[in-house]
């Protein structure tokens, strides 16, 4: 990933994503979090140096799950391709 995600973004959840991180949707960013403990540190001897973030993603139907920063993609607004939960 290129740059830091921010709130507001709009993402894609990467395919190798778990079922209840709903693979492939597109979402918001709503929360971010810091947890050098999960996905992303890759040296647990650094740990003090290596810090991953958690995003809480929000999909079109309300439902939010948070995510590593390694499973998100960014996506610009004319690149909605994917699935999107619609509104009910």
């Amino acid at each position: 990933m290129s740059r830091r995600l921010s709130w507001g973004d709009t993402v894609r959840i990467s395919p190798t994503a778990s079922s209840d991180q709903h693979p492939g949707e597109v979402g918001d960013i709503c929360g971010i979090r810091t947890d050098p403990y999960r996905a992303g540190v890759v040296d647990v001897a650094s740990i003090g140096e290596a810090v991953s973030l958690i995003y809480l993603v929000e999909f079109p139907g309300g439902e939010a799950v948070e995510v590593p920063e390694a499973l998100l993609e960014a996506i610009e607004d004319g690149d909605l391709r994917g699935p999107r939960v619609p509104y009910p």
